[in-house]
């Protein structure tokens, strides 16, 4: 009976120790964090030749930092992250969520030239130079 105690408690502690990441939602949050990194890194390189692969990384990497925000929300990781205090590559998770966007607006800039010549006027400051360019743009 003892020696069937101790194997019992054996299994039950070797299945613990093997599921203790799967049980904790600090080490399964990790995961997608650590992809959401790369996606950004490879995103930052891809805005050097394509801003619609940069955009599709972007996208990735938004998709895994919400993953971390909407299931692993106890986790230590996502409450840093929603706080700003943690961040993806360079960004926070605010950050992130306004990089996508501008990305997609650089790769639909990237296939028409009106689409760019809009970006580039809204990228403008001053009322009356972006009212030149757009005046330029129109005609």
């Amino acid at each position: 009976m003892m020696v069937g105690g101790v194997v019992v408690l054996l299994i039950v502690g070797g299945t613990l120790f093997v599921f203790r990441d799967w049980l904790n939602p600090d080490a399964r949050a990790n995961q997608p964090f650590v992809e959401a990194s790369q996606l950004v890194k490879s995103a930052q390189e891809a805005e050097q030749t394509s801003y619609a692969e940069a955009f599709r990384l972007y996208q990735a990497a938004l998709a895994k930092a919400d993953t971390i925000t909407a299931k692993y929300q106890s986790s230590q990781l996502a409450v840093q992250f929603t706080a700003g205090q943690t961040k993806i590559g360079p960004y926070t998770f605010t950050e992130l969520q306004k990089v996508a966007p501008r990305a997609q607006a650089r790769a639909k800039a990237e296939e028409d030239c009106l689409a760019c010549a809009l970006f580039v006027a809204s990228t403008i400051q001053e009322a009356s130079e972006k009212d030149s360019a757009l005046r330029v743009i129109a005609i």
